[in-house]
């Protein structure tokens, strides 16, 4: 084949024999070549050419160029798209089905592939350990060109040669992550003028022009536990688009977090020096090549910069011909922050929110061709600019934590009457507001005071230089009673009027908001005892006495609120119960924990309610007990309720078709699969749990995936249904209303 294209007038590249260029002047033709699939960028004459030359001695096949959108070929089991902003890479899909096969169906999506290190288990039987070796390969082929598994690739490959049973379970997490996310490509974008890693450049690339070539490295100082190894994390950028990444073990062990990053910097050099013989083969001197090694660890941009292994004494000579290269000006090494390093991906076990962020920053798309976790970038980026603006006002972390209290219940007074999108966020907003306002009053204020005082010393030079005989004389004596006096006056005389002014109105302001509150738990208290009193004595009913409030976010504008009663025989003693099982398994027996505490508490959740329904349904004296209070109507259905202000209690809403007891369990059964997958963001406790007091949860549930959309319209269906009365709940999602005193402490917090 090497003979053949000389013919057509190609040579190959002596460092990397795959690679093939057309030396005649006026000619551009690059090739890449494996074995006898080609990639070939070249003019359609040029095309004509080379394939009539191999025409000769063999069988040609050439795919159709990329010249619209949308088209695409296929190149080393790999798919290329063209989209508006460039070439879009895709892995191949076929390792993942095979992977997900061999596998089997009773995978669990996973929102990342991130795994903990610690096992201790036993190896894996023979046919078990094949299997294992197999998946891991197609994984180790598929890493290529997914950098978000990687990390993980690279911890499974180190189980090669033992394979052992928490290894498998580790395997099976990232093929759940692989069967949520199938397919990831990144996009290659065209040459600019001095583009780079967040940088768009300034223009297309000129004759002559600059091509950034990047490097950008993170490490994991000694994170493998069993041999305290570190791994490098390599990420590879032309022009800022990812070109190749990788994730490897180093081969020694690192001393301090400093050794290992400065290695990783070492292994990204390497890598970035082969690229770029191979660009300027390509390119012939086309553009000039800047290439620069990117590292967020200070420590090891300074080893590199400096001749010699200073106190470092366990480096090897052989890693430091990167000093003499940024000496001799081959590359350069510059820093980049942490908290946008894409090349974290492969260091550490991130959150889903997480690798997707470093992902979009990477430029991985969809197969739509649409940024891939932009949502959370743009979340990370906000958070950021939060952060900035902190340090930027001046507030300190002290002046933060005195402040946080009093916000914090100002957000909880807000949103315990029903205020819709009010909390920290709109504090944070208010406070941002009010500092701006201060800061000019203060500017003013500023200004008015240094004018006067220069009119008054004005006025005091002239008055010196016209009267000078008639200067004021003291003595010692008095000079010193005078000195005296006004040392101590402040404290003789007792707080200024402005002082005593500003502590009365805190005061008045503080009695005033307590009395307000306390008028706010009397009115929710007088609303309990309106409940309690509507329902017959009953001891089988004795779960609908009390009431207990949970926030529920569903990803609506208006809150969801469950009422449950309190006590260790409650819905909410149960859950604390669930809650502290889950947390002493999770310091004792990590391994053994199937799900999150969240997707933990919300299963007990429905559990109870599951067999309370089927207890109450299949006891007549229940079941009796249920139409008497208006659960159940004729027909024995569970009605629908609303709360009636004017009466103070709840009534059957007539506008609602009542739910069938068949009904209630398909929806609890769709709520039951929902929750086996990632679909609650949040199941937290706010107040510590007390038999005498309330317990507020807040719920989060997400509204991206069909399992997430599932739950969510069974929940919104259960809203105001009498169902979840009988565990002692009622879900509404209308607005609570809002009390005289919730009026009058939003108006002052104007």
């Amino acid at each position: 084949m090497k003979g053949m294209l000389a013919e057509a007038g190609l040579t190959g590249f002596a460092k990397e024999p795959t690679l093939f260029r057309d030396e005649r002047p006026g000619c551009d033709t690059g090739l890449v070549l494996h074995a006898d699939d080609g990639l070939l960028a070249s003019t359609p004459a040029a095309r004509q050419a080379l394939e009539k030359v191999l025409a000769k001695k063999v069988k040609v096949q050439i795919s159709s160029p990329l010249k619209e959108v949308g088209d695409e070929l296929e190149f080393l089991k790999r798919r290329y798209v063209k989209l508006e902003d460039g070439i879009a890479m895709y892995s191949g899909q076929k390792h993942v089905e095979a992977l997900l096969e061999a596998m089997g169906p009773g995978l669990k999506s996973r929102d990342t592939p991130s795994l903990l290190e610690a096992d201790t288990s036993a190896a894996l039987a023979p046919e078990r350990a094949k299997q294992y070796k197999e998946c891991t390969g197609r994984l180790l082929y598929l890493s290529h060109t997914r950098p978000d598994i990687q990390y993980s690739t690279c911890v499974l490959a180190s189980k090669m040669s033992s394979p052992t049973v928490m290894a498998y379970k580790w395997l099976a997490k990232v093929a759940g992550y692989l069967q949520k996310v199938p397919s990831l490509g990144f996009l290659i974008k065209p040459l600019q003028q001095a583009a780079c890693l967040e940088y768009k450049g300034s223009g297309p690339l000129q004759h002559g022009g600059q091509v950034v070539l990047e490097s950008v490295t993170d490490a994991d100082w000694a994170g493998c536990k069993r041999t305290r190894k570190s791994r490098s994390s390599v990420h590879l950028y032309l022009g800022g688009s990812l070109i190749a990444s990788h994730v490897r073990t180093q081969k020694s062990v690192s001393l301090s977090s400093g050794e290992s990053e400065f290695v990783a910097m070492v292994s990204g050099g390497t890598e970035v020096v082969f690229i770029r013989e191979c660009l300027d083969y390509l390119m012939k001197g086309f553009a000039e090549i800047d290439v620069v090694l990117r590292s967020d660890s200070a420590a090891a941009r300074g080893i590199s910069q400096r001749i010699g292994c200073g106190k470092v004494r366990h480096l090897s000579c052989g890693l430091l011909w990167v000093q003499e290269a940024i000496k001799a000006k081959v590359f350069r090494a510059s820093p980049v922050s942490g908290q946008r390093n894409p090349s974290d991906l492969g260091t550490k076990p991130l959150s889903g929110p997480r690798v997707r962020e470093l992902l979009c920053r990477s430029g991985a798309v969809d197969d739509d061709g649409n940024p891939y976790g932009l949502e959370d970038l743009e979340r990370s980026q906000s958070k950021m600019q939060v952060k900035e603006m902190m340090k930027s006002s001046g507030v300190g972390l002290v002046h933060a934590k005195k402040i946080l209290p009093i916000l914090l219940v100002m957000a909880q007074v807000l949103g315990a009457d029903g205020a819709e999108g009010l909390g920290l966020a709109v504090t944070m907003a208010m406070m941002e507001d009010a500092l701006l306002s201060g800061v000019a009053t203060m500017a003013t204020g500023l200004v008015v005071v240094l004018f006067w005082l220069g009119a008054l010393w004005v006025i005091w030079w002239i008055y010196k230089w016209a009267l000078p005989g008639r200067r004021a004389t003291v003595d010692q004596a008095s000079q010193a009673k005078v000195e005296k006096v006004n040392r101590y006056t402040q404290a003789s005389i007792g707080m200024s009027p402005s002082e005593r002014q500003f502590m009365n109105e805190y005061v008045d302001r503080c009695s005033f908001l307590t009395e307000a509150l306390h008028e706010e738990h009397r009115t929710v208290e007088q609303c309990e005892e309106a409940l309690i009193e509507d329902m017959p004595p009953s001891q089988s009913q004795s779960q609908l006495t009390g009431a207990q409030c949970i926030i529920v976010k569903i990803a609506e504008p208006w809150p969801t609120v469950v009422l449950r009663n309190t006590g260790e025989e409650s819905i909410v003693g149960m859950l604390w119960e669930v809650s502290k099982k889950w947390k002493k398994m999770r310091d004792t027996t990590p391994a053994q924990l199937q799900a999150s505490l969240r997707a933990t508490m919300m299963a007990g959740m429905l559990k109870a309610l599951k067999d309370r329904l089927h207890q109450v349904t299949t006891d007549e004296k229940l079941l009796e007990n249920a139409k008497n209070v208006q659960l159940l109507d004729a027909q024995g259905r569970w009605v629908y309720q609303v709360w009636d202000h004017e009466l103070e209690k709840l009534q059957v809403d007539a506008s609602r078709t009542p739910l069938k007891t068949e009904e209630i369990q398909q929806l609890l059964a769709v709520c039951e699969k929902a929750n086996e997958s990632p679909v609650l963001y949040r199941f937290h406790a706010k107040a510590e749990y007390s038999c005498s007091e309330f317990v507020h949860f807040e719920i989060e549930v997400g509204r991206r995936g069909q399992e997430a959309a599932d739950l969510y319209r069974s929940l919104k269906v259960l809203c105001q249904c009498s169902v979840l009365q009988i565990i002692g709940a009622r879900l509404r999602k209308d607005k609570p209303g809002r009390s005289a005193a919730a009026h009058r402490i939003q108006d002052c917090l104007r």
